[in-house]
């Protein structure tokens, strides 16, 4: 049976974790944005 700490947090840990890929996920896509902006202003 789950107690109430594994009800609380079990939701909030998945949320964090899909947020933090996102997060992670956008972070990547803005540094590939700006290699691909320096390598052709060279």
């Amino acid at each position: 049976m789950a107690t109430l700490l594994d009800v609380v947090y079990g939701p909030t840990e998945t949320f964090y974790s899909i947020h933090e890929a996102s997060v992670s996920h956008l972070l990547e896509k803005d540094v590939f944005i700006e290699n691909k902006n320096s390598a052709l202003g060279r």
